[in-house]
């Protein structure tokens, strides 16, 4: 699977790519349909970043400063 993009509860599109060729494909309950051939296939997608675990803020530090404004 090359992409995969949720439309409702139960329904999907996806691209597959199958002996070199990449399809747009609809998933459904009810089945699965191609709905296009991609004439050129789809560039790679970059990896998600992942936040910096020095720039978030202290969990305890905020809870603690949230619970003394409540009181």
């Amino acid at each position: 699977m090359v992409a995969s993009l949720q439309l409702g509860a139960k329904e999907r599109a996806v691209v597959v790519e199958v002996g070199g060729q990449q399809l747009l494909l609809g998933v459904t309950a009810a089945g699965i349909c191609r709905l296009h051939e991609l004439p050129q296939p789809l560039p790679p997608a970059e990896a998600p970043k992942l936040p910096n675990l020095k720039d978030l803020p202290n969990f305890a530090q905020l809870l603690s400063q949230r619970l003394r404004k409540d009181a």
